[in-house]
């Protein structure tokens, strides 16, 4: 499989079978622009601050497909994370949730993961239909090393807790995977070697949280 990022392997997880994100689903906005950001620190270009984001070094290349968001930060930098929601999700136009949208769809477009098609008022929307092949490929490896006996990535479990804040975890595993997942989280990131998965877990945990809170969404 292709080295994808965080937002990537999120996007291709969370679309419905239109290839979009419903309207009504906040959780997974929310949670789309929470992986977005966390590539951004992850990648070093930005830092995350309590309840704001400053761009601190440029994009690099791996991650062009965040541009609009990095530029909509590094224009109003630092900027509180309440006002970057008011922007991206909050807004009547949803421009600005658009254009992250479809640039990361494009970025997947690009590697032949997605097929593109439009709809909506006037065919206007963009949409990203993924492979069922990539979809499988993704699960596959969470599920392999939640429930196997291979040693947990930071990338896959901060995976599986963006799949479970968008409450999707339930349209790839059982009750009883979700609640061995869960509990091999827990184990990790209690256990001295599991200290980045620890830290990781709770980047995305207060990510989503600021910007629940923000958006106003129940997590």
């Amino acid at each position: 499989m292709k080295n994808l990022t965080l937002s990537q392997k999120h996007l291709i997880c969370i679309v419905n079978n239109k290839g979009k994100i419903s309207g009504y689903a906040a959780e997974k906005r929310v949670c789309m622009i929470a992986a977005a950001l966390l590539d951004l620190k992850l990648a070093g270009c930005v830092r995350i601050e309590q309840k704001t984001v400053a761009a601190i070094q440029p994009l690099p290349e791996t991650c062009s497909h965040l541009k609009p968001l990095y530029d909509f930060i590094a224009d109003k930098s630092p900027i509180k994370i309440i006002k970057l929601m008011d922007a991206y999700n909050m807004s009547l136009t949803d421009k600005k949730f658009s254009e992250l949208f479809n640039s990361i769809g494009d970025s997947l477009a690009g590697l032949n993961l997605v097929t593109v098609s439009s709809g909506g008022l006037f065919a206007k929307s963009k949409r990203y239909l993924p492979s069922a092949e990539i979809i499988n490929q993704i699960i596959d490896g969470v599920r392999t090393e939640f429930l196997g006996k291979s040693k947990l990535s930071e990338n896959t479990a901060a995976l599986m807790v963006l799949l479970d804040h968008s409450k999707m975890l339930k349209e790839y595993f059982s009750d009883s995977q979700q609640k061995q997942m869960k509990d091999r989280l827990q184990t990790v990131t209690e256990s001295v070697n599991g200290q980045l998965v620890c830290q990781m877990v709770r980047h995305i945990e207060q990510i989503v949280s600021v910007i629940a809170i923000s958006a106003g969404v129940k997590k």
